[in-house]
């Protein structure tokens, strides 16, 4: 294995470590975000069938 392609290797798997790196807070602000979301909605299902009447009334 010579130098070149090694430099390339490392490269490589440089800026996939760093795509990854960069990609993982907007993951777990996803999921989260969907969790939430998720609970939200299925902790009140009462709060949002009373509010739609309310603004299509105005």
């Amino acid at each position: 294995m010579s130098l070149g392609s090694a430099l390339v290797v490392g490269l490589s798997y440089l800026f996939l470590y760093t795509v990854i790196f960069l990609a993982v807070p907007f993951v777990i602000f996803g999921l989260v975000w969907g969790m939430i979301e998720w609970y939200q909605g299925r902790s009140a299902p009462a709060s949002v069938p009373a509010s739609v009447p309310a603004d299509h009334k105005h």
